[in-house]
This record gives structure tokens, sequence and C-alpha cells, in this order.
């Protein structure tokens, strides 16, 4: 039996599945937070957590809490932390198409 040995140009058997994974998992947290946002704007809005200070109360209590999607994302794309921004640029692009669809809905 022959095994397939990859030269240096061509990626080796591992990059194939790492590479999609690299856009599935971000996409699917991507979708997921979209999704726990929009559950969260739902409930919080009422209680005028967007209105006058309150705004900039919410806004500052969800950064220390969406900080470690951040890492959370890099690990689920099985990611260096140096390809964050990569990462996180997909999750974003997912929630911002979810946005959109949401609006034009």
């Amino acid at each position: 039996m022959t095994q397939f040995s990859p030269s240096a140009g061509e990626p080796s058997a591992r990059a194939a599945p790492a590479g999609l994974r690299a856009i599935v998992a971000p996409a699917a947290l991507g979708a997921v937070l979209w999704f726990l946002a929009v559950l969260f704007i739902r409930d919080v809005g009422p209680l005028g957590a967007f209105r006058g200070g309150w705004r900039l109360v919410t806004y500052a209590a969800i950064w220390p809490a969406t900080w470690p999607c951040v890492f959370l994302a890099c690990r689920l794309a099985d990611a260096p932390r140096t390809q964050a921004l990569a990462v996180v640029s997909v999750a974003s692009a997912t929630a911002l198409f979810l946005d959109g669809v949401a609006l034009a809905w």
C-alpha cells in the first residue's frame, strides 16, 4: 500500500479539516452569540437598559462578558491566538449577516 506524503508546497492531510473547522466553528459560535444577544435585548430592553445613562452601564457590562468569547472562538477553531482577528472576523460576519436577515424579515 502506498502512503501519501505531501511535498513542501502541498497542504498536509490535517490542513483541510482544520481549514473547514476554522470557518464552521467561529460561524456557529457567531450565530449562537447573536441569538443570545437577541434574547438579551428582548428581555433587558423593556427594562430601560438602553435609555439614558443606563446605556453606558449596559455596554460596559457587556464587554467583559464577550471578551472570553474571543478565546473560546480560537479554541473551537483550533487556531492560535495570533489568528484571533481572523477567527473573530468570521464570527462577526456571521452575526452581521444574521442581523441583516432579521432586519429584512
